[in-house]
């Protein structure tokens, strides 16, 4: 079967098959996947062009639903999407491997969509109950701080029987923890300034 490409109306054309070199010493390898075989090469990308986890799923939905293979998907949202080779075809197979994981996390209210990473942690029960916990109080519209989320934590931890010895509450932990959950810092002033570590005591 020809190789395709992908136009911008999502529909596929035959594509040109690769040009012959005049030189078989200066012509690329040609291995497996023929001329693509160095599409595969993996490039650095930088964190801030790291896609998030509702694009990466974006992405396997729609090649789920055009049929397409993941060198098709790859040119699709490179060429015609602006990714810009932020997509390749040896990340849609790792994505594919974690995509039940993923949307598990993500239906579960466990990870926001707009993560960029996830990270294994060490205590996921704590982690996960101690994040329903800062969702519910927002949606609350009540105050969550930096000492709250510690003091709550604990709680919890003490609850699981988790040995303080286990775990440290400390400043990086809660940095790690704010950027896996997508927290900022909040500023109040006067009478929201009242929160208190008694209310990590509500549940």
């Amino acid at each position: 079967m020809a190789p395709t490409t992908i136009n911008k109306n999502g529909s596929q054309r035959a594509k040109p098959g690769p040009k012959t070199s005049p030189s078989t010493d200066t012509a690329p390898p040609i291995g497996k996947y023929g001329c693509r075989q160095l599409n595969t090469i993996r490039k650095s990308i930088s964190k801030k062009d790291t896609l998030t986890l509702a694009e990466k799923l974006h992405i396997l939905d729609v090649m789920r639903k055009k049929g397409w293979n993941q060198p098709q998907t790859a040119e699709y949202f490179n060429a015609i999407e602006g990714y810009k080779g932020r997509v390749t075809q040896y990340s849609i197979s790792r994505w594919k491997r974690q995509e039940k994981d993923w949307k598990t996390q993500v239906m579960s209210g466990d990870i926001n969509g707009t993560a960029r990473r996830i990270r294994a942690v060490r205590f996921p029960m704590l982690e996960a109950a101690l994040g329903h916990w800062v969702q519910g109080r927002e949606a609350l519209g009540h105050i969550v701080t930096g000492p709250l989320i510690i003091e709550k934590g604990k709680r919890i931890a003490k609850h699981l029987n988790i040995s303080e010895d286990s775990i440290s509450f400390s400043p990086g932990w809660l940095g790690s923890f704010k950027e896996r959950h997508m927290l900022s810092d909040h500023r109040w002033h006067g009478e929201a300034g009242s929160a208190s570590p008694e209310s990590a005591q509500e549940e």
